[in-house]
């Protein structure tokens, strides 16, 4: 006797039904990888910020300031671009391209021709100083140009009229030789984020500031207080204070007089001191009787230094 066959193939409707589902499972995997890559570009998209602000400027605890503004006594200038158009952009090539008339960085004498602003009473060939540039701050990929973030998108973020734009301290957008604050990257979709940030953490907006609030002009407060072998020692005459800074791959700094009458505490207060470090320098008559090094962090700070004269 036969077996009766129990079984039966799939209808038309079925093999839809099982296609359409699969689909849909294939689907939204896909736009959870997506989602899931994403939040990983994000995440290297942030380090990159990261990783370019130090590039300016990184400060670590009880270590001297790095990067191109403590080389240079300067935030880097959004460099000219000119696109396929003859538009001209903006870009932070000074990151990675020696700016024109920049010098290697280099230990240089403080002479007359390498100050900015020579005096007799700030010229000193006793005085070295580190300026200069010392890049490449930023390595690009082979063969790339410009930088871009993760997903491929310029991080100087273009405007509706095609311009590429980089940012000062308020955030608002600075031309072609303009002191550059931000950068920020556009996030996954490369869109500038409307009055309400996106929903999805990866299409959002970052930016980063290279210096924290305090800006680049600052104050620098100074405080000597002779000594001798036995203690303060209080000297009759005029004791100069002076200040060195990098600029460029010159030098920049200032002078103070202070009267002492007698006195053995000279004190004196600077302005526009750029952050990064500072040469300081006690002369006590003819005598350079004191010179040390400072770190000047944005805002300014006060120090205290012992000069012994003999």
């Amino acid at each position: 006797m036969k077996a009766e066959r129990t079984g039966r193939g799939f209808t038309l409707i079925e093999l839809v039904v099982v296609l359409a589902v699969l689909a849909i499972v294939t689907h939204l995997a896909v736009r959870e990888m997506g989602h899931l890559r994403d939040g990983r570009l994000g995440q290297a998209a942030n380090r990159q910020l990261e990783e370019i602000r130090d590039a300016v400027w990184c400060e670590r605890r009880g270590g001297a300031p790095t990067g191109f503004l403590a080389d240079l006594g300067r935030l880097p200038c959004a460099a000219a671009e000119t696109n396929g158009t003859d538009a001209v952009s903006a870009s932070l090539r000074e990151l990675w391209a020696r700016p024109a008339g920049v010098e290697p960085y280099a230990l240089r004498a403080a002479t007359a021709e390498n100050l900015v602003a020579p005096t007799n009473d700030l010229a000193d060939a006793r005085i070295l100083v580190g300026c200069g540039w010392r890049g490449p701050y930023v390595r690009l990929p082979l063969g790339a140009a410009r930088l871009v973030d993760p997903w491929g998108n310029r991080m100087e973020n273009r405007d509706d009229a095609g311009y590429d734009r980089l940012f000062d301290a308020a955030g608002h957008p600075v031309s072609a030789g303009g002191s550059v604050w931000r950068v920020r990257h556009l996030g996954a979709d490369g869109r500038q984020d409307a009055d309400v940030a996106p929903a999805d953490v990866a299409r959002r907006d970052a930016d980063v500031a290279f210096l924290p609030a305090g800006g680049t002009t600052n104050l620098l407060a100074v405080t000597a207080t002779l000594v001798g072998a036995d203690g303060p020692k209080s000297v009759s005459g005029d004791v100069r204070v002076r200040w060195y800074a990098p600029c460029g791959s010159a030098i920049t700094g200032a002078v103070a007089s202070v009267s002492l009458d007698g006195a053995a505490v000279a004190s004196c207060v600077f302005a526009c001191v750029p952050p990064g470090v500072a040469t300081l320098a006690v002369l006590v008559g003819d005598r350079l009787c004191a010179r040390e090094q400072v770190v000047v962090p944005p805002g300014g700070r006060d120090v205290s230094m012992k000069v012994f004269v003999p």
